[in-house]
């Protein structure tokens, strides 16, 4: 897949997040979205992928069951904690700022390791210049 195609899926998906938590918030506790979201995201899923659901069955171990737990756990701590900012009187986009700054240069810490590629004196240069634009971004 292209990755312009993602980038700019991953935009419009945050800032629709953003716009329909906002939204929510006005009507529903941060709880009763949460159970309303991730029940209505498992029928949409297990009625469209319900075929690869059963099938998955016969290819998970104790090892990637575990792995499963902690992705949905992961999963579920940061709309949590997202949703939980968005209902804030904070100005988001600060939060956001600060939360990019701390796991941009972990991913790419972090992928070049599972990826086996080395980080050039360039990504160096751009993990600085992240770190100082959301330092920027957060002063008041």
């Amino acid at each position: 897949m292209n990755t312009s195609i993602i980038v700019i899926a991953l935009v419009f998906g945050w800032l629709f997040f953003y716009i329909i938590a906002k939204l929510l918030l006005q009507k529903l506790a941060l709880e009763e979205i949460i159970v309303h979201v991730y029940l209505i995201s498992f029928l949409i899923v297990f009625t469209i992928f319900h075929k690869n659901f059963i099938n998955s069955f016969k290819k998970i171990d104790l090892n990637y069951t575990l792995l499963l737990l902690l992705f949905a756990i992961t999963l579920l701590i940061s709309s949590y904690f997202g949703i939980m900012g968005c209902g804030t009187r904070i100005n988001f986009g600060k939060i956001d700022g600060l939360a990019l700054a701390l796991y941009l240069p972990l991913v790419c810490i972090i992928s070049a390791y599972f990826f086996k590629d080395a980080i050039t004196w360039q990504n160096c240069v751009g993990i600085v210049f992240v770190i100082i634009g959301a330092y920027l971004i957060n002063v008041n």
